[in-house]
């Protein structure tokens, strides 16, 4: 599922490959490089 926090960070559980692919578009998205996994 993927979900923003308060601080717009990226939060994703998925299999890697597609943590991988959505956390790409997230910093595409957000326009920034701090964005993070959530288990």
């Amino acid at each position: 599922m993927l979900g923003f926090d308060s601080k717009m960070n990226c939060h994703v559980s998925m299999p890697s490959l597609a943590v991988t692919l959505v956390n790409l578009d997230c910093k595409r998205i957000i326009g920034e490089n701090n964005y993070a996994f959530a288990a």
